[in-house]
């Protein structure tokens, strides 16, 4: 079991030095990237994420985000409004340093404010007014897959540079569940897909236990990520197109 273990954190290790695109060579200060989330053609979310520019902050320089997410939940026949927001800063060869959200439904709120240092993910969590700090140690800095936010999944993604038929293991955090996991990343066949009426060659990424595919271009633009348990896709809106 040690031995299984040790492997896995060294394919982790390796995993960590093969950024191919840094997000600073990606994005300028006052980008807008947004998503449209549909299921069965129907669009119920959408989903905005602006960068803020970078800055250096303790001597890190940082490039932050500011996003946002507004989706239409059903629970018991009945719909109501969910909405996110989000503030990252990124470390300059894509990894997280800080992380905050808030998340409003049916009046109540959820607040979440992180930082990861190398060695924890450290910070304080609100749920139903009650406030808990939390703790999750580190054996090496770990990519943010957070649910509802295509964008951050669009820089983990770029990680991924491997040829069709690779597959690696990826240590992720993922603060909405309160959960550190590592997935099962699988470089799949290109793949051309129908995008803002053009065919794009796409590289796919096929990331589990998440059940997701998702679809990048040649830029590494998250074009389309599809979820195949719940039939649920996020698609990025091409410049000019309303959801």
């Amino acid at each position: 079991m040690k031995t299984l273990r040790y492997a896995i954190l060294a394919i982790l290790t390796l995993a960590s030095t093969a950024f191919a695109a840094r997000p600073t060579e990606l994005y300028n200060a006052g980008d807008v990237v947004e998503f449209r989330i549909e299921r069965g053609g129907k669009v119920f979310g959408t989903q905005k994420a602006t960068c803020a520019g970078l800055n250096t902050d303790e001597g890190d320089s940082l490039l932050v985000f500011n996003m946002e997410t507004k989706t239409v939940v059903d629970r018991s026949g009945r719909s109501f409004d969910m909405d996110v927001n989000c503030e990252v800063a990124y470390r300059t060869n894509g990894l997280p340093r800080d992380y905050k959200f808030e998340l409003t439904l049916l009046n109540a709120k959820v607040t979440h404010a992180g930082r990861f240092t190398g060695r924890e993910y450290v910070g304080t969590g609100s749920r139903l007014g009650v406030t808990q700090p939390f703790n999750f140690p580190l054996e090496r800095w770990p990519i943010l897959f957070d649910n509802n936010f295509a964008l951050q999944w669009e820089i983990a993604a770029q990680s991924v540079r491997r040829n069709p038929g690779d597959s690696m293991m990826v240590e992720a955090m993922i603060p909405q569940m309160n959960q550190l996991m590592v997935f099962s990343v699988k470089a799949l066949p290109f793949e051309s897909i129908e995008y803002a009426g053009q065919s794009v060659r796409t590289r796919v990424l096929q990331v589990s236990p998440a059940n997701q595919i998702l679809y990048l271009d040649d830029t590494g633009r998250l074009l389309k990520a599809v979820d195949k348990v719940s039939g649920i896709s996020v698609i990025r809106q091409a410049p000019g197109e309303s959801a």
